[in-house]
């Protein structure tokens, strides 16, 4: 959560200052940026804890050992808008990793992405 409160009139509050749990979470396009200009675009920093969980493979009706797991990661990462184009990349770390059996675990992965928005 961010705090957006320092071009707001309680921004002397310090309990104001910051978003708590309850209250009113600004919108994302409310969220820090880097750089923002309408012509120019916008760059956002981006900060994600993500989960990734898949179950034990089935092969003849068997199920085997060596698979099915868990990892989460921490994502820090960039995207940038333009108009009604936004594209996004961050570098996941994984900081938990539970696999069963002998598999191999990731170091790390990177996600990317690009979306447009058709429509008024």
């Amino acid at each position: 959560m961010f705090g957006d409160a320092a071009n707001e009139a309680h921004a002397h509050d310090p309990y104001r200052a910051y978003a708590h749990v309850g209250e009113h979470v600004p919108a994302a396009t409310d969220s820090p940026m880097l750089a923002r200009s309408q012509d120019r675009g916008a760059l956002d920093a981006l900060l994600e804890i993500n989960g990734e969980w898949h179950d034990k493979e089935r092969i003849a009706g068997l199920m085997d050992p060596n698979s099915g797991g868990s990892s989460i990661f921490i994502s820090p990462g960039l995207r940038f808008s333009l108009k009604n184009w936004t594209s996004y990349v961050s570098l996941g770390i994984p900081i938990a990793n539970h696999y069963n059996g002998i598999q191999a675990t990731p170091a790390w992965r990177t996600l990317f992405g690009i979306s447009v928005v058709f429509g008024p």
